[in-house]
C-alpha cells in the first residue's frame, strides 16, 4: 500500500469519526434539553392554579384570562380546570395564595369535609320565574375555614340576554340522608349586576354553629332584579 493510499484512508477514518462524535454531541444536546424542559414544565394543575389565582384578584369580569376568546372551561383540560378552581379558591379567601398549588385542599385541617361534600344539582323553583336558562354555574367548592364557617365558593355567568341586577346566591346544605341542616342568609354575587356574556364570583358561607348537623351535600339557588 503506498503512503498516498494510507493518508487517504487515514482522514477518511479520521473524518468519519469527528463525524459520529458530531451526531452523538447533538442527539445528546437534543435529549438534555428535552430533559431540561420535562424537568422544569408547569403542569397543566400548577398552569390553572396560576390563571385561576390571578383571576381572583381582578375585580372587573370582563378583564379575567377564563373570560377571553377560547380560554373558556371548554378549551382546557380536567386537570387545568381543577387548578384552576383552587388557585380561584386561594386566592380569593387567601389573597396570594400560590404556597398551596401542591396541596388538594387549602384547608388541610378539613380534608375530610372539602373532600366529601357534593354538589346537588340546581332545580328549575332555585332561579327567578324557574329559568335556568340565564345564569350558568361555572363552578362550584365547599370547603370549611379555619373559624369554622362553611363557604361556597365559585363563579357563575349571565347566559341570558338582559342584565341581572343584585345577583344573590344561596347555599342550601343537607347531610348525609339528604335531610337540610342550614342554610346560607347572604350573599351577593361580586360584582353583584352581571351583565349578558360576563361572568362574577360569589363566596357564600355561613357559621358550623347555625348547622344541623354534618353537610355532606349542597345545592345552590339564585335571586335578583331584572
Amino acid at each position: 500500500m503506498s503512503s498516498n493510499s494510507f493518508l487517504l484512508k487515514s482522514i477518511q477514518s479520521f473524518t468519519s469519526i469527528l463525524a459520529l462524535i458530531f451526531v452523538i454531541g447533538t442527539l445528546l444536546t437534543i435529549f438534555d434539553g428535552w430533559s431540561t424542559s420535562s424537568v422544569h414544565a408547569i403542569s397543566a394543575h400548577d398552569s390553572g392554579f396560576d390563571h385561576g389565582c390571578d383571576d381572583a384578584k381582578i375585580s372587573n369580569s370582563d378583564n379575567r384570562y377564563i373570560n377571553q376568546p377560547e380560554k373558556g372551561p371548554s378549551f382546557h383540560t380536567k386537570a387545568f380546570m381543577n387548578g384552576y378552581d383552587d388557585g380561584f379558591d386561594a386566592c380569593l379567601s387567601h389573597g396570594d395564595g400560590r404556597d398551596n398549588r401542591d396541596t388538594e385542599n387549602i384547608n388541610n385541617n378539613n380534608d375530610n369535609f372539602n373532600k366529601g361534600i357534593e354538589q346537588l344539582v340546581s332545580r328549575s323553583t332555585d332561579f327567578p320565574h324557574d329559568d335556568k336558562n340565564v345564569l350558568d354555574i361555572e363552578f362550584a367548592k365547599a370547603t370549611k375555614d379555619s373559624v369554622d364557617y362553611y363557604h361556597v365558593k365559585g363563579l357563575i355567568k349571565n347566559i341570558g340576554s338582559h342584565t341581572l341586577e343584585y345577583v344573590k346566591v344561596t347555599a342550601h346544605f343537607y347531610d348525609k340522608n339528604n335531610s337540610p341542616i342550614g342554610i346560607t342568609t347572604c350573599c351577593y354575587a361580586e360584582p353583584s349586576d352581571i351583565e349578558p356574556g360576563h361572568t362574577s364570583s360569589f363566596d357564600s358561607f355561613v357559621a358550623e354553629g347555625d348547622m344541623d348537623g354534618t353537610p355532606k351535600y349542597f345545592r345552590l339557588s339564585f335571586d335578583w332584579n331584572g
